[in-house]
């Protein structure tokens, strides 16, 4: 399989570092884990590319001349082509949107399906939270009417688990704050 990754990178953080294992484990078990990462024009943080790059992943540039690009979307249309991506893996919101607006008038003749991974909604200030916003908008487009949504945590033991949740661990728990997000 060829997953194409796709991030506005703002640095070498928590989000940069999970692509980079994900590709080097997807490498490793003899998929192809490629990499998009926006050139930014007012702020072009590579870090992530050039790191790719230097162990031997593939990586691209996507051209960004600002935070609304219309070229944006024709850019990754033609790098998942290009590349032959058989899926194409969205990280954080920028991400989420140009991946969305770009799959979006050719996702039903080319069967390309859209994932997201959300690696944080810091909600502190107007401006992100409208980023945010949008982004919640778009992914519950990602594939028509349906999205998931998955969280990993770490758990001393299942007993912890269980303590928590109040019974089944298999059964999910969420706080009345996040049943806002279920379908």
């Amino acid at each position: 399989m060829r997953v194409l990754h796709l991030i506005s990178s703002g640095g070498m953080y928590g989000a940069e570092a999970v692509i980079l294992n994900l590709s080097r484990t997807l490498n490793q078990q003899g998929h192809a884990s490629l990499i998009g990462v926006f050139s930014n024009a007012a702020n072009p943080n590579l870090q992530l590319h050039q790191l790719a790059l230097a162990e031997g992943i593939e990586s691209h540039q996507i051209p960004c001349r600002s935070q609304i690009d219309r070229s944006v979307p024709a850019a990754i249309r033609s790098l998942a082509a290009s590349t032959q991506a058989e899926v194409i893996h969205a990280h954080g919101y920028k991400a989420d949107v140009y991946a969305w607006l770009a799959m979006r008038g050719c996702r039903s003749r080319s069967g390309l399906p859209l994932v997201s991974t959300c690696h944080t909604w810091y909600d502190d200030n107007a401006l992100v939270w409208l980023y945010g916003a949008i982004d919640r908008r778009v992914l519950r487009r990602y594939q028509g009417e349906h999205a998931e949504f998955v969280m990993l945590t770490l758990w001393d033991s299942m007993d912890a688990i269980s303590a928590w949740v109040g019974g089944d661990p298999q059964q999910a728990v969420y706080t009345a704050e996040e049943a806002q997000y279920l379908l």
